[in-house]
């Protein structure tokens, strides 16, 4: 009996454990994608991080969330990348380290030309780590997005004037009326 709950253990460990690599069809497409520069990115959470401030105030969250995740599930947000133009709005959830003028929206937005862009491919994770330096009027940014294969996608936004966060969901092909600008 223990030989036997022994294998099953082994099999599930040997399933949890296995990599699922990309087919050659999805690495194209990311590939393709990125080379065109059209395409958008919604976030499903946000991971700030968890200052005190931030996690006295985790009451006030949307259900399902903590002070170190935060679901967006039905939050506008977006990330769109056509040709060299940026355009985002992302909530922000973190402690601001400048103080900004009453009653500006307190989102992470950015509408324009990125002063920089690099682009790596990572073939370990099978993966784009695209970075971007922004200026806004008010504040700079640093973004590095990482677009996988399987249309999943993460943002890392460090910023002159606010605490580091983390977003995490999905990427697609911009409809091609958006496509046409």
């Amino acid at each position: 009996m223990r030989i036997v709950l022994l294998f099953i253990i082994t099999g599930f460990i040997s399933c949890v454990s296995a990599k699922h690599s990309a087919t050659g069809a999805e690495k194209s497409f990311l590939e393709k994608i990125v080379s065109e520069k059209k395409f958008e990115v919604v976030f499903d959470n946000a991971n700030p991080l968890a200052v005190n401030r931030l996690i006295a105030l985790e009451g006030l969250l949307p259900p399902g969330s903590n002070a170190a995740s935060i679901n967006l599930v039905g939050n506008s947000n977006y990330f769109r990348v056509e040709k060299d133009s940026l355009s985002m709005y992302i909530p922000y959830y973190g402690e601001q380290q400048i103080a900004r003028g009453y009653n500006e929206d307190p989102g992470i937005k950015f509408n324009g030309k990125p002063s920089k862009t690099a682009i790596t491919y990572n073939s370990k994770k099978e993966a784009y780590i695209i970075k971007y330096w922004a200026k806004s009027a008010i504040e700079n940014y640093m973004l590095t997005l990482t677009l996988y294969a399987n249309k999943s996608a993460f943002l890392s936004v460090n910023s002159s004037h606010r605490t580091n966060i983390n977003y995490n969901g999905s990427w697609k092909e911009l409809p091609d009326k958006l496509k046409e600008k």
